[in-house]
């Protein structure tokens, strides 16, 4: 019998493992203190270090350059801006785009200057993109990627103007923040950090720490409160320490030799990452005052966090690891799959049709909490599918999947009935109707009814628990449409504040395993145990 509750001992260790890493990602370092000046950008104020990431991210696609810190290579652009025009770190990864740019081609780094003399062009590309979107068409990938493009000149060129980073005047100023740009005493201290940062850390780090408490005391006590939680929150990194321990727990969960240890072990680690996982959303609603699901990344995140929420609630209730370990294993790929698509992972400011926490919570989070129990369906049909492969699933072990699979699916599709109407009243009350057929309506309607009919067909006994399994597997493809297709593939639609492009490739992977699992399944003997 699998125990409910795992062994003192056991969990104790395995959270004590789980603080020793937070440890280790949380010891100080002599960029401590240059990562903390507070300045202002993207309508809010930030410490310079998330600036950097979120910089280097927007510019080059990743989050260090030539083995180099985001902090570092920003430091090195504020004390020497002339320098930073020839480094080729624009990234351009579409050949037609290259092509329309007259830029030498076997290449995806650019400079500044180099992408300079095609600006028009790119301009020309992005607007192009505008109009099509306003008129309700699909926009063509080579101008989404000149979309892409004029982001990040735009970020780099405000980098080294200096026009994109505001940061506190002199006290005669009446404590307005201004472009870096504009000469006062914090901007020349600013200069002076990144100049000395790489000839005297000693003396760069002491100058950083009175630069950072003196603009540290112009801030309201609510302000520094945020700053010290997104210091603190860039430096854990939680979701990167939470899919290694998910990855874990799946392995000790389902190990062939697995004991009663072994099973609290696993238990353990599932717990631990569960609490990074916590952390890191709880960390973000307090860093931006609002629920960590307005943009494609967090709620990635958010709905993994449902599913390993119910995959544990089913756990205590029907006292099998089995939804635990089908939970574990989703949870690590979902959070990887989190960093390898080019969705933003910055901590923004919301756009306007957003800004109401009260519809935010309501629609965003009931919606994609349904997501979450659509995945931990997928991840037991693909167990269910896999077990009886291979000869291994009893008669009453497939009723019992079963059972469980059809749980998730009826309280999910229970919550995404409630959150699209949630939706359309929100709809009614920002641009003033209920219901549009707008891309991303009409795929979550199309969505709903997919798994209301999985439901209707079970309680009317026309799938068997293989039939069942295989129709939460194609079901989920619809959640992948209405959550990512619609916004980063057609890229149209009132809802494209969160359109983006990209992520094909890693889509694509996703729908051949899934097709070779499929095809493997459905070949050969399928055998009960």
């Amino acid at each position: 019998m699998t125990p409910l509750v795992p062994r003192p001992l056991v969990l104790v260790l395995c959270l004590a493992a789980t603080l020793a890493s937070v440890a280790v990602a949380l010891r100080p370092s002599d960029r401590d203190a240059a990562a903390g000046i507070p300045i202002q950008h993207g309508g809010r104020i930030k410490p310079l270090d998330a600036y950097a990431r979120q910089t280097l991210e927007l510019v080059s696609g990743r989050e260090r350059w030539q083995r180099r810190t985001a902090l570092s290579v920003v430091l090195e652009t504020i004390a020497d801006p002339q320098a930073a025009h020839a480094r080729q770190w624009l990234r351009i990864d579409h050949p037609e785009l290259i092509a329309k740019l007259g830029l030498e081609s076997g290449r995806h780094y650019y400079s500044i200057d180099e992408v300079a003399a095609g600006l028009a062009v790119v301009e020309s590309l992005a607007r192009s993109a505008e109009a099509r979107r306003d008129r309700q068409e699909a926009v063509p990938l080579v101008e989404r990627k000149a979309e892409q493009l004029w982001v990040s000149f735009s970020t780099a060129r405000g980098l080294l103007t200096g026009m994109d980073l505001g940061i506190a005047p002199g006290l005669d100023a009446g404590g307005v923040w201004r472009p870096l740009s504009e000469e006062s005493a914090p901007a020349e201290a600013l200069r002076e950090v990144a100049r000395s940062a790489s000839t005297d850390r000693a003396a760069s780090k002491r100058q950083a720490e009175r630069l950072a408490q003196e603009l540290s005391s112009r801030l309201t006590e609510k302000e520094r409160r945020a700053l010290r939680l997104e210091t603190l929150y860039i430096k854990l990194r939680p979701y990167h320490l939470a899919w290694p321990l998910y990855l874990m727990a799946f392995v000790l969960l389902i190990g062939r030799r697995r004991g009663p240890m072994a099973i609290s072990a696993g238990a353990g680690l599932a717990l631990g990452a569960l609490s990074l996982h916590t952390a890191g959303l709880v960390l973000r609603t307090l860093i931006l005052d609002r629920p960590p699901v307005s943009n494609m990344y967090e709620s990635m995140v958010f709905m993994n966090w449902v599913l390993v929420l119910a995959a544990l609630g089913f756990w205590l209730v029907r006292r099998t690891t089995v939804p635990l370990s089908a939970g574990a294993i989703t949870a690590a790929v979902i959070l990887i799959y989190a960093d390898l698509l080019p969705v933003d992972a910055g901590l923004d400011v919301l756009v306007p049709v957003l800004r109401s926490n009260y519809w935010l919570t309501l629609h965003v989070l009931t919606i994609v909490a349904s997501y979450g129990l659509f995945g931990l369906a997928m991840a037991l049909g693909h167990r269910h599918l896999t077990l009886r492969r291979w000869g291994r699933l009893t008669p009453t072990e497939s009723v019992d999947s079963a059972t469980l699979q059809l749980r998730c699916v009826e309280i999910g599709v229970f919550l995404l009935g409630i959150g699209t109407v949630l939706g359309g009243v929100w709809a009614n009350e920002s641009w003033g109707r209920f219901w549009g057929w707008d891309p991303k309506e009409t795929w979550a309607l199309i969505t709903f009814l997919g798994y209301l009919v999985i439901v209707h067909l079970h309680h009317d006994k026309r799938l068997s628990a293989e039939a069942l399994s295989y129709s939460n597997i194609a079901g989920f493809l619809l959640v992948l449409m209405t959550w990512y297709g619609v916004n980063f593939v057609l890229g149209k639609g009132l809802h494209s504040y969160g359109q983006g492009s990209g992520g094909l490739v890693w889509v694509s992977a996703y729908l051949i395993v899934e097709a070779l699992f499929v095809g493997w399944a459905l070949s050969g003997p399928r055998r009960s145990a």
